[in-house]
């Protein structure tokens, strides 16, 4: 890519444009309404527990509600990554074939300027025959040849000329698109810093709150936070997913039980962006290495592997299916239930399956 040339115009997505908005106000609100708050509600030793329970509380859902929102713009970076190897990948293999188209040019030039040496040199030593033993048929054939071969030279030397055209066309555009992806991967990334920066907010906040409460009841509460997270749940969205007992999800079997079992034992490791193992993953990234475990290699993005391979009704899911809603993906193992690595704070767990709204069948 050139440095002065100038990238497409890249329109934003309806997600980036409500993670953008999300930013705004999440920074508004962790600057104003929580501090506002804060201050009207004087924190000090003789706040009642339950007050300061209803100020953790709020914080612990902005942070919560924030981390979704970056873990689905994280997904949004690896599908624009993806774009950009693509394109910087078409660029590098239009380099290569002009320069082949090129060297080729330059032989058949080569070959030219040999051949019109030897007519030459031809021409010259014969002129000293004429009128003993010339052979006329010879020499009419022999410029005959001469003029053939320079008309296919010069349409090799034409077609190679357009390839290169054609080429140098394919390899704009290609640059062109890198360039766009690279603005494109910028502008998520700012997004992200100012969601990172609200994030910072809350947990400042909530840390006043918290360091009001005694250290054995904040124990108490993780403790009981931590085995909920690791424990079988339903869907998070009130009123869409049955409750689903862990004791009903059934041993993995079949050719499938290799990514049902791998997804399993991940269970409890943390989440981290782009995380693909052995010690952390993210949504797409605990996907991708689970079907690697039967030699099927998946796209890094939790839209692609869904768009990408045949879709499967929701009431026809089988052990090891991705199941899927816009930005997230998961592996379903089989009971109503479903393994995800959430987001940023959270750990890979198992959630109802009607949590997610599609799901494919890739191999």
């Amino acid at each position: 890519m050139t440095a002065a040339m100038n990238p497409r115009v890249v329109r934003r997505s309806p997600l980036r444009r409500r993670v953008g908005a999300l930013a705004s106000a999440v920074l508004a609100l962790a600057t104003s309404g929580i501090a506002v708050t804060m201050t009207s509600t004087p924190v000090a030793h003789s706040a009642p527990i339950d007050n300061l329970k209803a100020q953790a509380k709020a914080l612990a859902a902005n942070i919560q509600a924030n981390a979704q929102k970056a873990e689905a713009l994280d997904e949004e970076l690896n599908g624009v990554q993806l774009k950009l190897d693509a394109a910087v990948a078409k660029a590098a293999d239009a380099r290569d074939r002009i320069a082949s188209a090129q060297a080729e040019t330059d032989r058949l030039k080569a070959l030219v300027r040999q051949r019109a040496s030897a007519v030459y040199r031809s021409a010259s030593a014969n002129q000293g025959d004429i009128g003993f033993d010339v052979n006329i048929s010879q020499l009419v054939a022999r410029d005959k040849y001469a003029e053939v071969a320079s008309q296919r030279d010069n349409s090799l030397m034409r077609d190679l000329a357009n390839a290169r055209a054609q080429l140098a066309s394919v390899k704009l555009d290609a640059e062109k698109s890198a360039d766009a992806a690279v603005h494109q991967k910028d502008e998520l990334l700012s997004t992200k810093q100012q969601l990172q920066a609200a994030d910072g907010e809350y947990r400042r906040l909530k840390a006043q709150v918290d360091s009001k409460i005694t250290l054995a009841y904040i124990v108490a509460q993780i403790q009981a936070q931590r085995a909920a997270q690791l424990a079988p749940k339903p869907n998070a969205r009130v009123g869409t997913a049955a409750v689903f007992d862990s004791s009903k999800i059934p041993a993995p079997t079949g050719n499938r039980s290799a990514i049902v079992a791998y997804a399993q034992a991940q269970l409890g490791k943390p989440y981290c962006y782009a995380g693909v193992g052995p010690t952390c993953y993210d949504c797409s990234g605990l996907v991708m290495m689970a079907y690697a475990q039967i030699g099927i290699s998946l796209p890094h993005g939790a839209d692609a592997q869904y768009a990408n391979y045949p879709k499967v009704p929701m009431s026809q899911l089988q052990p090891g299916d991705i199941v899927w809603l816009p930005g997230h993906s998961g592996i379903y193992v089989g009971g109503g239930a479903a393994i995800h690595a959430p987001h940023t704070g959270d750990v890979v767990r198992y959630i109802g399956v009607g949590y997610f709204q599609g799901a494919s069948r890739p191999g």
